[in-house]
């Protein structure tokens, strides 16, 4: 018994479709494995930039407050600078006076 070409059609289509719904579900499968990676590595990279993030703006603190430390011994010693030539300058004035 030979089965016809029209029988032969049918069944050649019957196992496409059915090749076609299986590769359908594995890549759905798939798809869904997938987006679930990506998304738990981007929560995984968004905790990791968080924590950089932190370290670099304790970085910037520091170097602030060192700048600012930098900044504040300048206006220090300007300051003392200025006090100094005041008493020398009333120093000379009042050496003046005496000769």
């Amino acid at each position: 018994m030979s089965a016809t070409a029209e029988e032969r059609l049918a069944r050649i289509e019957a196992d496409i479709a059915a090749v076609k719904q299986i590769m359908a579900e594995q890549f759905g499968a798939f798809n869904l494995r997938l987006d679930e990676v990506v998304v738990s590595q981007m929560r995984s990279l968004g905790k990791r930039m968080a924590l950089v993030e932190d370290h670099v703006r304790e970085l910037r603190e520091d170097r602030a407050r060192e700048e600012g430390k930098k900044a504040g011994s300048r206006a220090v010693l300007a300051a003392l600078l200025g006090v100094l030539s005041a008493c020398a300058g009333a120093a000379g004035a009042f050496i003046g006076r005496l000769l």
